[in-house]
């Protein structure tokens, strides 16, 4: 008997890592260590960027990567007590103390992103950061994504990526210089052969400065930590995991080059961005109002009339993904931020 239950649990093992396998094979291209290849019309960050912030970086098991030798050292210098000690706990409520410290000291899996430097103004960073489903919708107007975002709560949201990912999530600490989000995952594979439960806490760090020019920039990182909760998750890790990291790699990346991606789309097309703004009905009136006036106030003289097209977006996807050292900025005050 004993000897039959092992093999059925071998045979599971090895059919649940093969369709797990297959799930994400048949709907991911391998991204290589150099950033997102172009493709088509479209870049991948473009294909992806709704994923990417729709889960807060959440769908793991739905992009797809080879590990960078960036990701690599950073992995191997990891340290979460260092990680844990730098958080602010006194302004963390009481009540998401212990299971942040839960996930982030059993993760399964970290990653923390190399930092990104890009000019934007700090005012349109935070709305972009602290409205997830204004940021979708910019992304939903242009096309290209099943994914839908909804608020259900003053700082909960709930949302699903059309592919068999649904996720709830919570601000937990929402301040300018430092994000904490809590979430719960949930992928369901085609035909539910593949089943994962996950909580994830993404940390997202932020600095704002300014360089000679007096231009204004961001220089943000996102840290996340993923622990599988899954009946079962054992007997399919040894598979999975070097998958999942791969994933992981990618996505965590892809989510900063989304906020700069897009921010540069919003600078570069602000016609568009603010008739898109005032679509989104999901967010108050006057919430719509103050932030397209920010883009008014914040318009270029080289700004372009009409929609971004591909070319468009392909330039700006580019921008993100090569931009490294673009000025040496000093420290800049914060500028009165759209904050919670």
């Amino acid at each position: 008997m004993a000897s039959s239950q092992t093999r059925t649990r071998s045979a599971w093992s090895r059919r649940a890592s093969r369709d797990l396998g297959d799930d994400l094979g048949r709907r991911l291209q391998p991204v290589g260590s150099r950033g997102p290849r172009l493709v088509g019309a479209k870049s991948t960050v473009w294909r992806r960027g709704c994923r990417s912030w729709l889960a807060v970086c959440l769908a793991t098991m739905l992009v797809g990567g080879i590990p960078s030798l960036a990701w690599a050292n950073a992995a191997k210098s990891f340290d979460v007590e260092a990680t844990l000690a730098s958080l602010p706990w006194a302004s963390i409520a009481p009540e998401w103390r212990d299971g942040l410290i839960e996930v982030m000291r059993s993760a399964h899996f970290h990653r923390r992103s190399p930092a990104e430097l890009f000019e934007c103004d700090p005012r349109l960073y935070l709305a972009l950061v602290n409205e997830p489903v204004l940021t979708l919708g910019l992304w939903r107007d242009l096309g290209g994504t099943q994914a839908w975002l909804r608020r259900i709560g003053p700082a909960r949201f709930q949302g699903n990526d059309g592919q068999g990912t649904t996720a709830v999530w919570d601000y937990v600490l929402a301040t300018p210089n430092l994000h904490i989000l809590h979430s719960h995952l949930n992928h369901v594979g085609p035909n539910e052969a593949v089943k994962l439960d996950a909580r994830v806490v993404l940390i997202l760090r932020t600095e704002y400065l300014r360089d000679a020019a007096q231009r204004d920039h961001i220089r943000h990182d996102v840290e996340v930590f993923v622990k599988i909760d899954s009946r079962g998750w054992k007997a399919i890790a040894r598979v999975a995991r070097p998958i999942i990291e791969g994933l992981l790699n990618d996505q965590v990346q892809e989510a900063g080059w989304f906020i700069s991606v897009l921010g540069r789309l919003i600078e570069r097309h602000p016609d568009w961005a603010q008739a898109a703004i005032m679509k989104q009905t999901d967010l108050p009136l006057a919430a719509r109002h103050q932030i397209a006036s920010l883009i008014q106030t914040n318009r270029k003289p080289q700004a372009q009339p009409g929609r971004p097209q591909a070319s468009a977006i392909i330039a700006a996807t580019q921008d993100a993904v090569g931009a490294s050292g673009l000025v040496t900025p000093v420290p800049l005050p914060l500028h009165p931020a759209l904050t919670r």
